[in-house]
């Protein structure tokens, strides 16, 4: 095995030394060839390459390629500024990866992950909310990016769950094997959890997650294949139908690009809904026009105004259940009522804003997991239940899809006889009861009382992890029987003992009152949104519209406030690369 060891040179590219530590490259036999503190371009594939004999008459190349490469890159801390910090990365692709923080150890990654410079990074709403989530901090993070191989120039765009399909190791990985591959438990998430992320110079990408850019999609655009992907996604998720009535509650960052996706499928589809965009303000209602949308209407400003350019919408005389869906893309919980009060079917989340809103504590969770929420049918015969049953799903490696009742309720006979039904008092202790289970390690479905705590702790039974008892994709089923209309609107994380009221709040009340569905999504197809930007001339020209602010990689503290901005729509980071200078395609 040969061992080189890569570093940052003078001018922040990347540059190399042989073992004695001359700056350089040893190709074969060739001699060291000094290269000073220059740059220069790595010649593709740059691997360290020896042969074996495999049973005794067959010589085999063997690809290992180690490195160690050292950085410096900007960490967002808990407090929401920023330090730099010196990374180092060691290892490769073949036999995993230390990563050094500060000279101390930070993370330990397995095998699967291939060393990509980046090229620009864009700024959203989950990144000016990190510190909200539920994962350690300081990190570096970004996870819109544009990439490609040091000393290349093929682009790439990094889907950003790094499970095991996406490393493209063999695992007994339930959640991989089974179709949920960005739910695998194990993950670590690009620039969201653990993984240094896009604002840095460099990431180690899950070689399976590592999509392609084509020619026709300049660098400007494919650095919204991220959220133009799981705005498609949510799209697909909610279906509009024929003479559907479907609003964007927000639409700047997001939003704008859920718009845009509406209007392709629709277009795709021949199917014909509406597309309304409820803005605050008026270039914002124009600008959704030009993405798609057949109208906007405009909202009232909050009467509580708050420093995030996203804040609540509010409506003195708000109208009632005249859209069939109603996305909420603002990032802002207190926004979610209005959207509860518009949508007479649907509401679909996805803002991951780490906050509580609507009643519950735990809504980013229930779209990281892509949970739902909706009334519990009426099951009096084996015909319900079997609709019921395929509504519920079957991942469970069991005969019938299993069925957890927290419920106060009696389960009816129709659904004792159509599922596995679990009963219990506890999310947290049934929990347990699922560890043996073969297949997946989750309930296909639950069974609650209209109780936002009851709810919460399906999402996380445990302040500890970040696991449900429900399965990802699963609806948690309200039983409404014995529900009946909140007197007042519920503080969540206040404890007022004079008030017997059981907590509920704003969602379970609209499901429990309407029939209201609650659904969520997050990740989408990269290369499905690939395709149809690089088919779409016009939908390019849209999407590149939409970066209003650019700003070097040294300036992220004015990047970060520049996109909380209501001046803002997309603000990008750019590192100085090559290709970034360039910027031809």
């Amino acid at each position: 095995m040969v061992l080189d060891f890569w570093q940052i040179g003078a001018d922040g590219r990347i540059c190399a030394q042989d073992e004695s530590g001359q700056n350089g490259i040893r190709r074969g036999q060739d001699d060291v060839t000094p290269r000073g503190a220059a740059h220069f371009d790595l010649p593709p594939p740059c691997y360290k390459m020896h042969t074996e004999t495999a049973g005794g008459t067959a010589a085999v190349p063997i690809k290992t390629t180690l490195m160690e490469l050292r950085f410096e890159a900007p960490d967002y801390r808990a407090d929401t500024t920023f330090e730099s910090a010196e990374y180092e990365l060691s290892g490769s692709e073949e036999t995993g990866w230390t990563i050094q923080r500060n000279g101390a150890p930070y993370l330990e990654l397995g095998p699967g992950y291939r060393l990509l410079e980046t090229e620009r990074c864009g700024v959203c709403s989950t990144d000016l909310d990190r510190h909200f989530l539920p994962f350690p901090l300081p990190q570096v993070t970004g996870h819109e990016l544009v990439a490609h191989a040091p000393g290349a120039s093929q682009r790439y765009v990094v889907e950003i769950n790094a499970s095991h399909e996406a490393r493209g190791v063999e695992s007994d990985c339930a959640f991989c094997n089974g179709g949920l591959a960005t739910h695998c438990p194990e993950r670590t998430v690009l620039g969201i959890h653990a993984l240094p992320g896009g604002f840095g110079p460099y990431v180690l990408a899950p070689v399976h997650a590592i999509i392609p850019v084509p020619d026709a999609v300049p660098s400007d655009v494919a650095v919204l294949v991220e959220p133009f992907a799981a705005t498609l996604h949510g799209v697909h998720v909610t279906a509009p139908s024929e003479g559907d009535r479907v609003a964007v509650l927000g639409p700047r960052r997001l939003g704008m690009l859920l718009v845009a996706a509406l209007a392709a499928e629709r277009s795709r589809r021949g199917v014909h809904f509406d597309i309304v965009a409820l803005v605050r303000r008026d270039e914002l209602g124009r600008l959704a026009m030009r993405f798609g949308a057949d109208s906007y209407e405009l909202t009232e400003q909050p009467k509580h105004t708050q420093s995030s350019a996203d804040s609540q919408l509010a409506d003195p005389q708000p109208r009632e259940s005249d859209f069939d869906i109603v996305f909420d893309t603002t990032g802002n919980p207190d926004a979610l009522d209005h959207a509860l009060r518009r949508a007479r079917r649907e509401v679909h989340i996805k803002s991951t804003h780490g906050r509580p809103a609507g009643g519950l504590t735990t809504l980013t969770a229930m779209v990281v997991d892509e949970l739902r929420i909706a009334r519990l049918p009426r099951v009096t015969d084996s015909s319900e239940a079997a609709e019921f049953a395929a509504r519920v799903g079957h991942f469970a490696g069991t005969e019938r899809p299993v069925l957890t009742w927290l419920a106060s309720s009696a389960v009816p006979d129709a659904i004792s006889d159509a599922f596995e039904v679990i009963r219990g008092d506890s999310a947290l202790v049934l929990r347990d009861t699922f560890e043996d289970q073969p297949g997946l390690p989750r309930a296909d479905g639950v069974v609650v009382d209209a109780l936002g705590p009851e709810v919460d702790a399906i999402v996380r039974p445990s302040p500890d992890d970040e696991c449900s008892i429900l399965r990802p994709r699963g609806t948690i089923w309200i039983d409404a029987g014995s529900w009946s209309p909140s007197s007042r609107k519920e503080t969540v994380g206040i404890d007022d003992s004079s008030d017997s009221e059981p907590p509920r709040g704003a969602i379970l009340d609209a499901v429990c009152a309407k029939d209201l569905r609650i659904s969520t999504s997050r990740c989408g197809d990269f290369q499905a949104a690939l395709d149809l930007l690089a088919a779409d001339a016009a939908l390019r020209d849209r999407v590149r519209g939409l970066v209003t602010h650019q700003f070097d990689s040294t300036q992220i503290v004015d990047a970060f406030a520049m996109a909380r901005s209501p001046a803002c729509i997309k603000a990008v980071v750019r590192h100085d690369t090559d290709s970034a200078k360039a910027d031809a395609r």
